[in-house]
């Protein structure tokens, strides 16, 4: 008997690809309008700032809007010590106007900053190199402000600056012998012993 002839198998269907989907349109990032308001259109002056809070990002004011010995501050930044038997000669003018007058850069010097910047805008300083003194000067303020002087308790004695503004909930400090030399640095509130302003000029409100 002959062999039998069997169907050949059959091959299964090719799937068909599967259609794409087209792609999403991506929407177009909205133009943002440049919108001027009718005071600024007429050349009005900008509004002023809110008043200085612990909230308050820190901002550096402007050198015109400052009080003259805080004007002299400025002036004085980057001031620093001379490492070695060298003295800064700036830093011994300082010390100059104390009663202490140190001679070398090595002594504690916020003080003698202090007197320094108010004795060259014509306002008596405490004309002592312990910035304690500074808590019997002029008139006694409840809250700093831009300006005025502040007196903090640190580990061995005392520190005296110039409350420059709020940073993170700390305070912004214009100083002398910040590290060694004259630079704004921030203060723990704790260690706030007052807050002074110079008798001759009117107490801020």
């Amino acid at each position: 008997m002959g062999d039998e002839l069997k169907p050949a198998a059959k091959k299964p269907a090719a799937k068909k690809p599967a259609a794409k989907k087209p792609a999403a349109k991506k929407a177009a990032a909205p133009k943002l309008a440049l919108v001027k308001s009718a005071g600024a259109a007429a050349g009005a002056p900008a509004a002023a700032a809110p008043t200085p809070s612990a909230a308050t990002p820190f901002v550096l004011t402007p050198f015109s809007e400052l009080q003259p010995w805080h004007r002299n501050a400025r002036h004085e930044l980057g001031v620093q010590e001379i490492k070695g038997a060298k003295h800064n000669a700036r830093i011994l003018e300082y010390h100059s106007v104390t009663t202490l007058r140190a001679t070398t850069d090595e002594v504690p010097w916020c003080s003698s900053f202090i007197a320094w910047i108010m004795e060259q805008a014509g306002i008596r300083s405490t004309r002592s190199a312990a910035a304690s003194s500074w808590l019997q000067w002029g008139h006694e303020l409840t809250e700093p402000r831009l300006g005025c002087l502040v007196i903090f308790r640190r580990a061995g004695g005392h520190h005296v600056g110039i409350f420059e503004g709020w940073n993170n909930g700390r305070l912004m400090i214009l100083g002398g012998n910040q590290s060694d030399s004259v630079r704004v640095s921030p203060y723990d509130k704790d260690g706030v012993l007052g807050y002074r302003w110079p008798d001759i000029f009117t107490k801020p409100k």
